[in-house]
């Protein structure tokens, strides 16, 4: 999708659709809700389909590419906002391979952020092969277990990618994210009719944690049940005009 809804990246990408829950952020995942509506044909779960996108869809990175060179710049691709690009399935690894070696890998003027919930698949992959240096690696962080579990293995990658990310969305309790290794944090609450609470005092915590170290940090939305402010008429929390002004935090890192 050429100018993404997402609000941190130029672009995303879905190499394929479709994945399994993974993580106790997946609970009313939007992908799966969205996507069930849209394709018939996708089943999710373990046992379900994965659907690779079109021949004419993955040509769509090169024109964003030479766009980018066009104007001297590098934009962001978010890759697999419909998948997780590391999901460890037989049926997935020679898509993981052409994504990296004939798309990623032909793009220089993108930075690529592969945002993934399998960080033992990214490790096992990154490791062993040739990481092209516009790859970005991130994880979802939804709660301080999985910090405790996750953070330490990306430290591990740090020399084999460009940058190191964070999203720490649906933010589900406070984290002490403790030695932070990575280039960038994304915070954000969960939406939706069902969404778990988020305590704006999480929100504030982790903003802290990130400039003591003068790591760039990204409010995105508090989220449709946020704890800690009055209402708020944003459906998912997304105004930043709406939030106290502290929270008004928009940080990127410097890409490229």
């Amino acid at each position: 999708m050429e100018n993404s809804e997402i609000e941190w990246t130029n672009h995303t990408f879905n190499p394929w659709i479709g994945f399994s829950h993974y993580s106790p952020g997946y609970v009313n995942c939007y992908a799966e809700t969205q996507m069930d509506k849209r394709y018939d044909r996708v089943k999710w779960g373990v046992v379900g389909t994965r659907t690779r996108t079109s021949e004419s869809y993955w040509k769509l990175p090169y024109k964003w590419n030479r766009k980018a060179a066009e104007r001297g710049g590098t934009e962001t691709v978010f890759c697999g906002s419909l998948a997780d690009v590391f999901e460890d399935r037989d049926d997935l690894i020679d898509w993981r391979l052409d994504l990296f070696d004939t798309v990623i890998d032909k793009t220089p003027n993108l930075t690529w952020l592969l945002l993934t919930k399998r960080i033992d698949m990214a490790v096992l992959f990154l490791t062993w092969v040739r990481v092209p240096p516009n790859v970005w690696l991130g994880h979802s962080i939804c709660t301080q277990r999985e910090s405790d579990v996750v953070i330490p293995k990306l430290a591990k990658l740090q020399h084999k990618v460009g940058g190191i990310f964070l999203s720490c969305e649906p933010l589900l309790e406070p984290l002490d994210l403790g030695a932070l290794p990575v280039n960038w944090v994304i915070i954000g609450g969960g939406s939706g009719p069902s969404a778990r609470p988020c305590d704006v005092a999480w929100v504030r915590s982790i903003r802290d944690q990130c400039k003591s170290v003068d790591v760039p940090v990204l409010i995105k939305q508090l989220g449709s049940n946020p704890v800690g402010v009055p209402k708020l008429r944003s459906a998912k929390g997304g105004d930043i005009l709406e939030w106290p002004k502290d929270l008004r935090v928009w940080e990127f890192p410097e890409f490229g």
